[in-house]
C-alpha cells in the first residue's frame, strides 16, 4: 500500500511518499529487493517524470493517485528494476485518458 502526505495544493516537492509491502502474498510473488524505499523511489521518480507533462491538465493529486495506481498494480508481476519505466508507461495512457 502507497500513502502520500501534502496538502491537496502543496507543489510535488512537499509530497512524501511511503509504500508498504502488503502482508498476504503468496511465495511465487515478485518482491522488492527487501527494500521498501526502492519502491517508495520508483514511485517518486515516475511521478517527477510526468508531473511537467500533466501538471498545467490535471491537479496534482490525481496523478500523483495515477501514479500511485499504476505501480501497484505492475508490483509482483515485473521485476522492480523495470517497475518505474513500465508504471510510467501506464500511468501516462491512463492520465491521457483522464483529459
Amino acid at each position: 500500500m502507497m500513502t502520500t502526505s501534502a496538502p491537496a495544493d502543496a507543489p510535488y516537492s512537499a509530497y512524501t511518499v511511503t509504500a508498504a509491502w502488503p502482508s498476504g502474498l503468496d511465495d511465487g510473488a515478485i518482491r522488492p529487493d527487501g527494500d521498501q524505499a526502492d519502491l517508495a523511489d520508483a514511485t517518486l521518480a515516475v511521478f517527477e517524470e510526468l508531473l511537467p507533462q500533466f501538471e498545467s491538465l490535471l491537479p496534482t493529486t490525481v496523478i500523483l493517485g495515477c501514479v500511485e495506481h499504476a505501480v501497484q498494480d505492475l508490483l509482483g508481476s515485473i521485476c522492480i528494476d523495470a517497475l518505474p519505466e513500465m508504471a510510467a508507461r501506464l500511468a501516462a495512457v491512463r492520465l491521457e485518458r483522464r483529459l
